[in-house]
């Protein structure tokens, strides 16, 4: 494989749940799904949809600048940001080949930096989901252990309702933000294109990282589900339990008044 002749840095950062991008048109516009754009130095920025940001070659103060102005777009920022950084090379090959020191590419065009943009994305992307699936599982999990240990007879409703609406919520963040299998416009009519976005894909594990969140969500769906029909049946129970003591206590009530008891 040829050296590479200089380097690209590129920087992946996960903003929040979301960008509007309603209405935002940057000077030096060079596409519209994703939003990309040459600044003045000519570096190229990529802005996504569920959240997330890509530099290429661009100095960390003026990412933080281009960040800022993009703050009042940010909905529901987030004060942890996810980050994934990666080296393109520029040089000349004679294939797009990924390396464990840097991703090789045939030109440095648009492009291709934006196929490799996407995959960056939704890498930053996963790895918040997984941070909240994780934390689903670590609320389950003493729920799970009460239940086996003390037949759910400490478990409350309200922190089983939180911890429903975690895992709810975390869902909702990872079907609703991003699909992993959705592939760039760019890519249908240009086979290399697709090649080079499959390869570092396959590099950044992006389709078994959403299998494996996928399995793991459909496991905290049953353990919630399980929970919130045992906490139904559990009310129901006691609820029954009340009504026959109430019952119980009005008939009683009548013997005692038909004995003479009290009046």
């Amino acid at each position: 494989m040829t050296e590479p002749t200089a380097a690209l840095m590129v920087h992946a950062v996960l903003l929040g749940e979301r960008i509007d991008l309603r209405g935002f048109r940057p000077e030096g516009q060079v596409h519209q799904a994703p939003l990309a754009w040459r600044t003045e130095a000519g570096e190229l920025v990529a802005v996504f949809r569920f959240g997330a940001i890509v530099f290429f070659g661009v100095e960390e103060s003026a990412q933080a600048a281009i960040i800022d102005t993009l703050k009042p777009r940010i909905v529901d920022p987030f004060l942890v940001r996810e980050t994934e950084s990666a080296v393109i090379a520029a040089g000349v090959f004679a294939r797009d080949e990924i390396t464990s020191d840097f991703i090789a590419l045939v030109d440095v065009s648009d492009e291709r930096l934006l196929t490799v943009a996407d995959v960056l994305a939704k890498s930053v992307a996963l790895a918040r989901d997984e941070v909240q699936v994780t934390s689903v599982f670590d609320r389950i999990e003493p729920f799970a252990r009460d239940l086996s240990a003390t037949g759910g007879s400490s478990i409350r409703f309200r922190k089983l309702a939180s911890m429903m609406g975690d895992a709810l919520g975390a869902q909702a963040r990872i079907v609703g933000r991003v699909e992993v299998s959705d592939r760039p416009d760019m890519l249908w009519e240009r086979p290399d294109l697709q090649r080079l976005h499959a390869a570092v894909s396959d590099e950044y594990e992006l389709n078994d990282r959403a299998r494996t969140l996928s399995q793991k969500l459909k496991v905290v769906e049953e353990c919630a589900s399980a929970l919130v029909g045992f906490a139904d049946a559990r009310r129901a129970y006691h609820l029954e339990w009340t009504i026959i003591i109430l019952i119980a206590f009005e008939i009683a009530l009548t013997l005692l008044e038909k004995a003479g008891v009290i009046s």
